[in-house]
């Protein structure tokens, strides 16, 4: 007796629109990921970064990444720039539809270097 095998191949299931939480979301956990840091350590980090402490907790690091809470600009920014992410490009690449890269800078430039030392750690 001969079997014949039947291949059913069902559609994909429709996507569920993100929002603009989601997309931030993964934003902030790739970034804390490239950075090689946990929860904790990322908030810390953020904290220290920039011309005011934020007082950001492991928890609210962890809220930003579920989408639950949008985080605000200048902790996504931060969050970016400790990972070596070029803001302005992953900004400008996520508004043409092209989100999944995030270039990475270059070389720093002589400005960054100078804001990075005189930032207060």
């Amino acid at each position: 007796m001969v079997a014949k095998v039947l291949r059913v191949e069902f559609p994909e299931q429709p996507q569920q629109p993100r929002t603009i939480e989601d997309v931030l979301g993964e934003v902030m956990t790739e970034a804390r990921r490239r950075a090689g840091m946990t929860p904790a350590e990322f908030a810390e980090a953020l904290n220290e970064r920039g011309p005011r402490r934020l007082g950001l907790m492991d928890t609210t690091v962890e809220a930003y990444e579920a989408g639950r809470v949008p985080p605000p600009g200048d902790v996504l920014c931060r969050s970016m720039e400790l990972s070596g992410h070029d803001v302005v490009a992953a900004l400008l690449a996520w508004i043409r539809g092209t989100s999944q890269a995030f270039p990475l800078r270059g070389a720093p430039s002589a400005a960054g270097a100078a804001t990075r030392a005189s930032a207060p750690r």
